[in-house]
């Protein structure tokens, strides 16, 4: 899933997509988008190639789960590229997206850069693009009510961990990574855990889905590759 920027061949990429050879889920790291930032993290790319590759992967890919991370707070960071920041993730509308503050590392370069942000204000930018994306995700998930998906059951769940008393079962849909993304909880009957369902969306959360089964296609895998196969 995980993809550099600098080094994604869309010409070669979007035909496996768009012939099954990939799940379309793709996990691009941006880190940033001003062009002194990404220079001085060294990441080889600038804010136009961004542009370029996500309006070719939004068009030509249809219902692409896109995922990415970023960093606030990195050396010289000012208020206006960390606007430019938040913009970009909501004009491309990234399904999942991981924020961390920048922290300086002891044996990095970037330790030694000069214009440290501090803590707070990283922190601060964190939080404020954590809430910019639970909008987006719910967004996003709510575009998917009343359709039919192919669900991998993970686990059924305990009688006292069960967000609803008639929701039994935790699953995925492509576009959500083991232990990483947000889950599908399932309501219906379904045989086993590792097996997939056919079901129908009927209420989207801010990073979950809940679902009725339509269909128990009754094709039961092992738990080592439950975990990624879909």
């Amino acid at each position: 899933m995980y993809l550099h920027p600098a080094h994604v061949d869309v010409g070669r990429l979007v035909p496996l997509i768009k012939g099954g050879a990939i799940t379309p889920y793709l996990d691009v790291p941006i880190q940033h988008v001003s062009n002194p930032i990404l220079t001085r993290m060294g990441r080889g790319y600038a804010r136009k190639d961004l542009d370029a590759l996500f309006d070719v992967l939004r068009s030509s890919i249809d219902d692409l789960v896109l995922r990415t991370t970023v960093m606030t707070g990195f050396p010289g960071e000012t208020e206006a590229q960390f606007r430019a920041l938040a913009g970009f993730l909501e004009d491309v509308s990234f399904d999942h997206v991981g924020v961390f503050a920048y922290s300086p590392e002891a044996g990095t370069k970037a330790r030694a850069l000069a214009g440290r942000v501090p803590a707070r204000v990283a922190l601060a930018r964190k939080e404020e693009l954590l809430d910019i994306q639970m909008d987006v995700s719910q967004e996003r998930l709510t575009a998917r009510l009343g359709t039919e998906m192919k669900i991998l059951i993970d686990s059924r769940i305990p009688p006292d961990e069960r967000p609803h008393r008639n929701i039994e079962w935790e699953g995925r849909f492509y576009g959500q990574a083991y232990e990483i993304d947000g889950v599908t909880y399932v309501k219906g009957s379904i045989r086993s855990s590792g097996s997939f369902v056919r079901a129908r969306i009927v209420e989207a959360q801010a990073y979950d889905l809940i679902a009725e089964v339509v269909h128990d296609e009754g094709r039961a895998i092992s738990g080592a590759a439950a975990k990624a196969r879909f």
